[in-house]
């Protein structure tokens, strides 16, 4: 596996997730009027799953949300220090963004009104928020795993 794309990744995982780490402080500590940081939120997804179990709309991120980034931030560390934790992180990512990519689905197929809720006009920012925090640092990973089988590289997963 080539260390550097390896660190690389590692990287660019505690860039992202220090941003996250950032907005879960600013959305703990907000104000009413600036409520509109939650669009930011590379786990809209578990937000809004966190908002039905719990039956009420809560800003504030829940220990899930505070979960997903210090799970994402130790791997991103560990990639640093040089452990190939990438099937491990290609794992969690995909199961940290499919609430994501589940609720994005729903209020496309729903169509939801403004006035009723998350608009698919309202889905710009997730979405690309969810490119940049999800979908990058994936395809990163499945790149440097598919390199690394076929350039003749030793395998370290295995």
């Amino acid at each position: 596996m080539n260390l550097a794309r390896l660190k690389f990744l590692g990287i660019y995982l505690v860039v992202i997730c220090s941003l996250q780490i950032c907005l879960y402080i600013a959305l703990s500590i907000v104000s009413e009027k600036n409520l509109w940081l939650f669009y930011f939120d590379p786990r809209i997804g578990i937000f809004f799953l966190e908002t039905v179990f719990r039956g009420a709309e809560q800003i504030v991120p829940g220990i899930f949300r505070w979960f997903s980034v210090v799970w994402i931030l130790a791997l991103g560390v560990f990639m640093l220090s040089g452990r190939p934790l990438v099937k491990t992180y290609i794992a969690s990512e995909i199961i940290l963004a499919l609430p994501s990519l589940l609720f994005s689905l729903v209020v496309v197929i729903g169509n939801l009104s403004p006035a009723h809720g998350f608009s698919v006009g309202e889905l710009f920012y997730p979405i690309v928020i969810m490119v940049a925090f999800s979908i990058i640092p994936l395809g990163l990973a499945f790149w440097l795993l598919w390199s690394s089988r076929f350039k003749g590289e030793v395998k370290i997963f295995e």
